[in-house]
């Protein structure tokens, strides 16, 4: 077995999906607002579908809406993209993965309250794109996910929208 580097944080996805529950209540409350309250919010436990990205349904009577969520417990005024899912199997991350069949990608920055509300289909086209350029400027990141390490480039919000990516910014604090 291959010796994985060693690194300053360790990374698992169940805590990650516990942390990301932690927002659940204010992230239902965005979706009913935004996608209108006639609206069904379900959690995906589908693994089929949790394989291409989706980790909830926006169920309304003549379609579904699906929805990736990532949360971050630290505000760095970036977008975390994931580039390859496990370097090891070489597979690709949420942001480049051509099966993904989320309609949006939901980016919440917790402590600040913030929400980005990404085009899925428009950020993959953009990172694909653009990923020569912003590892170039911005270069690649490790994390270490116990098992396998993913690879990640942090691009700024602004630089994500000039790239034509149809994003709109919510600030939660306002939400009552």
């Amino acid at each position: 077995m291959t010796q994985l580097p060693a690194y300053k944080k360790l990374h698992k996805f169940e805590n990650n999906l516990a942390e990301s529950n932690s927002s659940r209540d204010l992230l239902n409350k965005f979706y009913m607002r935004r996608f209108k309250p006639d609206s069904i919010i379900e959690i995906t436990k589908d693994l089929k579908k949790q394989k291409q990205w989706v980790d909830k349904e926006l169920v309304f009577p003549d379609h579904i809406i699906n929805i990736e969520e990532k949360t971050r417990k630290n505000s760095y005024r970036d977008v975390l993209l994931e580039l390859k899912s496990s370097v090891q199997a070489n597979t690709e991350g949420w942001a480049t993965d051509p099966n993904k069949i989320s309609n949006y990608l939901v980016y919440y920055i917790e402590p600040d309250k913030i929400l980005y509300l990404f085009k899925y289909r428009q950020l993959r086209k953009a990172t694909i794109e653009n990923m020569t350029d912003w590892i170039d400027r911005y270069s690649i990141q490790l994390a270490n996910n116990g098992s396998y390490i993913s690879t990640n480039v942090a691009v700024p919000y602004y630089v994500i929208k000039e790239s034509w990516v149809e994003c709109t910014l919510h600030n939660l604090k306002l939400m009552k």
